[in-house]
């Protein structure tokens, strides 16, 4: 009898298996290594952030536009304070905002010039007029005259009382009434060089011509108004020197007359 061989099935080969856990594996350790690369970057960037704000330092300042109230030493001076180091450490917004927050500088634009110059295009505040040793701008902020004061001659000259203590709000609302009553005596061709406002807040008017004009603690601009409609019928305006708006029904004039004479008299508005 012939014997009969048993089939031994064979067990399957481990390779293919064997072989994607190893393409895993390798894949595995290639992402820890590409972190752990990027960590240690981040670390040597922390660490040696002394030497990276080092690198091309700033040798050059440049203030691209004319100005008339800040200028390039002033600049200079100001970067000096804040020790700007190099070209890549500088936030341009950052600085942008510091230089803003110079009283003459409305509006700043930075560029960077590679390798080491800072261009600067800066819009200074409008000046309208004097108040003691400050001035109003066009955008309603107070900034001291300092060195200033001779450029500043030119403006209209506001004197108050405590004006240095006064806030911006309490100049922008003499000013805003203020140019209505230049306005109105342009009018009438008298050019307002001064507003004297005293100690019991009476308004004080002083021209170019000499005439001075008090208009009492209120109602002001109603005041002009009567003046400006009866001013031309006024004989003699040239010998005018002053004119007292206080009275409610009517204003007193002063004239340039002789000593000896009676020189006031009350007109009726």
């Amino acid at each position: 009898m012939s014997k009969k061989k048993m089939a031994v099935k064979k067990q399957p080969k481990q390779r293919k298996l064997n072989l994607e856990f190893a393409r895993s594996g390798k894949a595995t350790l290639r992402s820890i290594f590409i972190a752990g690369l990027f960590l240690s970057c981040v670390w040597i960037a922390i660490k040696g952030a002394g030497w990276y704000a080092d690198v091309w330092p700033v040798k050059q300042v440049s203030l691209e536009n004319e100005s008339q109230y800040f200028g390039q030493e002033e600049l200079i001076q100001f970067l000096n304070q804040k020790e700007i180091k190099g070209m890549w450490a500088i936030d341009l917004e950052e600085l942008q905002l510091e230089v803003k927050s110079i009283d003459w500088v409305k509006k700043v634009e930075i560029r960077k010039v590679w390798p080491d110059h800072l261009s600067f295009y800066i819009e200074e505040h409008q000046p309208v007029a004097r108040f003691g040793e400050y001035v109003l701008t066009q955008a309603g902020t107070k900034i001291a005259q300092g060195d200033k004061a001779q450029v500043l001659e030119s403006l209209p000259k506001i004197r108050l009382e405590n004006a240095n203590e006064k806030s911006a709000q309490n100049y922008s609302k003499i000013w805003q009434e203020y140019k209505v009553i230049r306005r109105q005596f342009e009018l009438l061709d008298l050019q307002l060089s001064e507003l004297e406002v005293d100690q019991i807040n009476n308004w004080l008017l002083h021209f170019d011509s000499g005439i001075g004009i008090n208009l009492g603690r209120k109602e002001h601009l109603e005041r002009v108004e009567k003046l400006v409609q009866v001013y031309n019928s006024i004989e003699n305006r040239k010998e005018l020197k002053s004119i007292d708006l206080r009275y409610h029904n009517g204003f007193a004039v002063e004239w340039k007359l002789k000593e000896d004479d009676s020189d006031k008299e009350k007109v009726k508005s």
